[in-house]
């Protein structure tokens, strides 16, 4: 059949002479006349009405306009619609197009005109020709046919103005391409799958990315993403900000993690719809929301407001996906970033890394999506192993932190000295989380958790050189000039007297336990002296007298002092490196000692209420001498 369309203001007046009209052409069924709502949507619908009818269809004759505005050319819109939806049977079929302009009038309108100069297309004026004209043409083009890739070649369709609506051009595409690839596509909401396929600038773009790509954009496989998810062995919760999520991001995330049962997926609940707010209003809302939720895993899209749209194109920290990363990082800055935007520029990719995100994937659009999901399962994958350790060690340094300010042993020297000694171990703290930052981001750089132990160390040796006082002759542990405990004291025949005495673990590892009263040990030059006026002493006279513990085999205490002699101070193989779990350990004895309610002077005795040997030799010479 051939289809006419009547459009009466046009035909009105017109000496219309048409032999055997109603035998050749059937007058085709109205569009709805709000059309101009959603013009793309309801021309699909539309044409896909027709093709369930299922007759077969020889011709279209459509005016220019379907409304009495013929400058607004949606008749022309028609027919771009029935060539570029290909899954039509009749997409190639002839189209007449008519109305009462000039044809050269008509191209100087609006390039959308430019279909009228198309294979199997032409256009007819009502105003001169009659509809005679119309059923030659037709009768002309049943010996002709329809190329596509010319046609392609010779039209050229426009996104939508707006750089926001170029945004979302970007996000839809990009959209589409991953779902169909992921083979969940028809996970996402029923509203944004009709948008996508009525859309004429996508059918337009879909079309000539699959001429490129010899006719298939990419491979589809329903379900891939269960094949192609993530490897996470831990338990990671991953929250999702992006103004796309209602479009379908987060079904399709949802999607693809759901056979992750260590994945926790979150979203932010903020209605980006709504433009009242301004970029503070979001961000204050989605840091309100990471408290609450506490991720692993922020994947984060940087254009959140309409004002990001303009910021892109420059150097620009002021985009709110940005603020948003500065001020998650302020709350722990071992929670890992993952920045997954269409935006390409490189400024953002390397404003990103400055401001500590892990890893910037590139949503793309007709790119094939195979590489991108790739690398994002790998940063994924990393980020959970990251969190796993940087998150919780960053939580505990925090805590440190704020208790080093009020840490009382501390109360002994003036308030300089205390500023700087605070100073110092916050300091010692900070670039100890740096150097572990780098190297779990760099294989390369794995000596850095040498180095970020001994930065951790440095702060119980810093506090060390406070609280324990020794010269040749004697040892004590200072609590807070209140009392000082003598734990060893020197004979004058070279040998010292101490509280404590060694013993090992079962690892060989040694320690030292308190004794109810002190044994002589020389301190002649010999190498294996055990007693020596170490670290391991006065940490050992620390946990006993202020820490009213037993002995120092606590906390892992001997395997960190190990740890640091033969992998740190002393290496000794080459490629010998500190393990997350070691640092894992001195974190948590610097949270212990560092915690003012764990201080508990001790009621043990010390050496000061012993006489020592020369005090008992004067008393002796005295007794003798009565």
């Amino acid at each position: 059949m051939n289809l006419f369309y009547m459009v009466n203001y046009l035909l009105k007046n017109r000496n219309i002479e048409l032999k055997d009209f109603e035998n050749y052409f059937k007058l085709a069924p109205s569009l709805p006349n709000n059309y101009n709502e959603d013009l793309d949507i309801i021309i699909t619908d539309y044409i896909f009405e027709l093709k369930g009818k299922n007759e077969s269809i020889n011709s279209f004759t459509i005016p220019i306009s379907l409304s009495e505005d013929y400058s607004e050319l949606s008749g022309l819109i028609l027919g771009y619609h029935i060539r570029l939806t290909t899954e039509l049977s009749f997409y190639n079929v002839p189209i007449i197009f008519y109305g009462v302009i000039e044809l050269e009038t008509l191209l100087r309108i609006s390039p959308v005109a430019n279909i009228v100069l198309t294979d199997r297309t032409c256009y007819v004026n009502v105003r001169t020709q009659n509809f005679e004209k119309i059923r030659e043409v037709i009768e002309k083009f049943n010996y002709s046919e329809f190329d596509l890739s010319r046609f392609l070649d010779y039209i050229e369709l426009d996104p939508p103005t707006t750089l926001s609506t170029h945004h979302a051009i970007d996000n839809e595409i990009s959209l589409i391409s991953w779902s169909r690839y992921l083979g969940c596509y028809d996970e996402l909401p029923e509203k944004t799958k009709k948008i996508f396929r009525s859309r004429l600038y996508y059918k337009y773009i879909f079309e000539k990315e699959k001429r490129k790509k010899g006719g298939v954009l990419y491979s589809i496989e329903k379900n891939r993403f269960r094949v192609l998810k993530p490897r996470v062995t831990k338990p990671t919760k991953i929250f999702l900000i992006d103004d796309q999520l209602d479009l379908g991001w987060f079904k399709l995330f949802e999607s693809f993690f759901s056979s992750c049962s260590n994945i926790d997926l979150r979203k932010t609940n903020f209605d980006f719809k709504n433009t009242d707010y301004n970029q503070d209003a979001i961000v204050q809302y989605i840091i309100l929301e990471i408290k609450k939720d506490e991720p692993d895993i922020i994947i984060l899209d940087l254009r959140l407001h309409p004002d990001d749209i303009k910021k892109q194109f420059e150097y620009n920290e002021e985009i709110t996906g940005f603020k948003v990363l500065e001020e998650v990082k302020k709350i722990n800055r071992g929670i890992q970033f993952i920045i997954f935007t269409a935006s390409n520029k490189a400024w953002n990719f390397r404003l990103a890394k400055e401001k500590g995100a892990y890893d910037f994937i590139i949503k793309g659009s007709f790119e094939d999506p195979k590489n991108s999901i790739k690398k994002l399962n790998s940063a994924i994958e990393n980020c959970s192993e990251r969190a796993f350790f940087l998150k919780t060690t960053y939580t505990k340094i925090k805590l440190i932190k704020k208790n080093i300010d009020n840490f009382s042993l501390f109360s002994s020297l003036d308030d300089n000295k205390q500023k700087d000694i605070k100073n110092e171990l916050k300091s010692d703290l900070d670039l100890g989380f740096e150097l572990l930052d780098i190297c779990y981001k760099d294989l390369n750089k794995q000596s850095y958790y040498n180095y970020a132990f001994l930065q951790f160390f440095n702060c119980l040796e810093k506090l060390l050189k406070i609280i324990f006082e020794f010269d040749r002759e004697s040892c004590y542990v200072n609590y807070k000039d209140e009392k000082k405990f003598l734990v060893a004291r020197k004979d004058h025949d070279g040998s010292w007297e101490s509280v404590l005495e060694y013993e090992e673990d079962t690892n060989g590892n040694s320690f030292l336990r308190y004794k109810e009263k002190g044994t002589s040990q020389s301190t002649s030059n010999k190498k294996d002296s055990k007693f020596n006026v170490d670290v391991n002493f006065k940490f050992s006279c620390m946990l006993v007298f202020l820490y009213d513990q037993e002995h120092s085999n606590f906390m892992y205490w001997p395997e960190i002092r190990t740890v640091r002699n033969r992998k740190v101070a002393h290496p000794g193989r080459e490629g010998e490196y500190v393990s997350g779990d070691e640092i894992k350990k001195l974190i948590d004895l610097l949270e212990f000692i560092f915690d003012d309610k764990n201080i508990r002077p001790s009621e043990k005795q010390d050496l000061s209420s012993e006489p020592t040997p020369q005090e008992l030799e004067k008393l002796q010479e005295k007794f003798n001498k009565k």
